[in-house]
């Protein structure tokens, strides 16, 4: 939510007024400044298409217009208005495919005054409650009678519930939900929707804020049950959003662990004038000169190897080899965040959690080694990166904090890590709490650990 403090901006201005859902074939302006040129861009279309959509930047589903006007990128964010020059909602996001043109959607009104109410009443963004569970379609006769459903009834199966929602502490794997707040669902899990029209019933969840009550009907050993449920929020255990929170991290014998987010993975590093995601690789000076290189200008770079009139350098660098040119020492870096394409460049296991996996508690994290900042101690595990931390010295691993807390105070022998496709690293640990400060000063990295795992 942005604002202007300063009155005199808003003098002169006329405030746009929100219109109604359209319907379908209704037709729609959209207005932006998408890429191709500077000055305001005006595209026009009709409404083809109302339902619940997957809303990308957000990893979640609500409800969303599918419109057939142009929008590109730089388009988002910029309003779509109907015929009375009311706006109808926000474009933000588009389909593209080399099958498909001129798809894209809108976020409708309902969904923006939501967001409004939600900041009025709670004083910030809290976000749009769920459903804690995931659902099966019953349209299939046998599947219903199995279950013990009448001829009349109709709902949806859970299949697994959220441990750390309100939900679980009242339904089962197995239960028929049959309705929502006294709306009936049916067996495809869509509810009425205006004249004639249906839709998916989290459109119904959506409607509501996080802390409010819901009546929930269920179908359990062919008894119907029904429950007022309080809904929360969406735990995940890979979170869509850092919430402008810096990274949180522990190094420990150069090995730098860290928590798995969106962002994380969507991060994206290029030298020069790469591209795309997975691993990259490029040559970066390591120790403060100002090097006279041939056909290019003085450079001067910091102790920590940025070059100022280059490219910046992220947090997640892997040292892959050394070599000296004209008196230099340059060390090869190479990152492995995978961008944009993070769905399909990202490793499996982390896509699978990122998918189906629910926390178990509500402070579970997926913590993972990042990287290793090479060193002697660390000879052999150069190539472990992205890969989940399960265990420590036979003890599991529920987030990074405990980890940090666990190496800290740890005084046996040896740190066993227990890693994701049962590989292990294992390090004495007098040697690896010793070599961690020498790690630190030559990476110039000021502290072992981040902020929040001090307190």
């Amino acid at each position: 939510m942005l604002t202007v403090d300063d009155d005199e901006f808003w003098q002169g201005m006329s405030p746009v007024e929100f219109g109604e859902l359209p319907t379908l074939q209704d037709a729609v302006t959209v207005v932006g400044y998408p890429i191709g040129g500077d000055t305001i861009s005006v595209t026009s279309g009709v409404v083809s298409r109302i339902e619940i959509l997957s809303y990308v930047h957000g990893s979640t589903e609500l409800l969303g217009l599918q419109i057939d006007a142009a929008i590109n990128s730089g388009n988002s964010g910029g309003p779509a208005f109907n015929g009375k020059g009311n706006c109808v909602g926000i474009a933000f996001q588009s389909l593209k495919h080399e099958d498909v043109e001129n798809i894209g959607y809108v976020i409708p009104t309902p969904v923006i005054m939501h967001f409004i109410k939600d900041y009025e009443k709670n004083g910030g963004y809290t976000g749009f409650p769920i459903l804690g569970v995931e659902w099966q379609k019953m349209e299939n006769p046998d599947l219903r009678m199995s279950v013990g459903m009448k001829s009349d009834q109709k709902g949806v199966r859970i299949r697994r519930i959220d441990p750390t929602s309100p939900e679980s502490k009242v339904l089962k794997p197995s239960d028929v939900i049959l309705s929502f707040d006294g709306i009936d669902i049916a067996n495809d899990g869509t509810v009425p929707f205006r004249h004639g029209e249906r839709i998916g019933f989290s459109y119904l969840i959506s409607q509501k804020y996080t802390g409010d009550d819901a009546a929930i009907k269920v179908l359990r050993n062919s008894n119907v049950l029904k429950f007022n449920i309080k809904l929360d929020g969406h735990r995940r255990l890979i979170p869509s959003h850092s919430k402008g929170k810096p990274p949180s991290y522990y190094i420990i014998a150069g090995f730098v662990f860290s928590t798995v987010s969106v962002p994380y993975l969507r991060s994206e590093w290029v030298f020069g004038n790469g591209g795309g995601g997975g691993r990259k690789r490029g040559w970066c000076l390591q120790r403060p000169e100002t090097v006279e290189l041939e056909s290019t200008k003085s450079k001067e770079v910091d102790a920590c190897g940025e070059d100022r009139i280059g490219d910046e350098y992220p947090g997640r660098l892997i040292a892959d080899d050394e070599c000296k040119l004209f008196g230099v020492h340059f060390i090869l870096l190479s990152t492995a965040e995978y961008g944009k394409d993070y769905e399909y460049e990202a490793p499996v296991k982390i896509l699978d959690k990122l998918l189906y996996a629910m926390p178990q508690s509500p402070d579970e994290q997926l913590v993972v080694i990042s990287q290793v900042l090479v060193a002697d101690i660390n000879i052999g595990y150069e190539e472990i990166v992205n890969t989940q931390v399960v265990g420590f010295n036979g003890k599991p691993v529920k987030n990074l904090k405990s980890l940090a807390a666990m190496v800290e105070s740890c005084d046996d022998e040896y740190l066993k890590f227990d890693l994701d496709y049962e590989q292990i690293v294992v390090l004495r640990t007098k040697t690896a709490k010793a070599a961690t400060l020498d790690i630190l000063a030559t990476h110039c990295i000021p502290s072992a650990m981040s902020e929040d795992l001090k307190s």
